[in-house]
């Protein structure tokens, strides 16, 4: 299972943070908010220690 979330996190947080970078260069930030929202999500799979 942990390898599965592992992946995931490894394909997807690349792309979430470029969006993120992307949408702050034009203000964008109703894509800048779905960025954060995307990661904060992505992260909160891992306890926190």
């Amino acid at each position: 299972m942990l390898h599965a979330v592992a992946a995931v996190l490894t394909e997807q947080l690349p792309q979430d943070i470029a969006m993120a970078h992307e949408a702050l260069a034009v203000n964008d930030w109703v894509r800048l908010k779905r960025a954060a929202h995307n990661l904060k999500s992505n992260l909160g799979l891992f306890p926190r220690g």
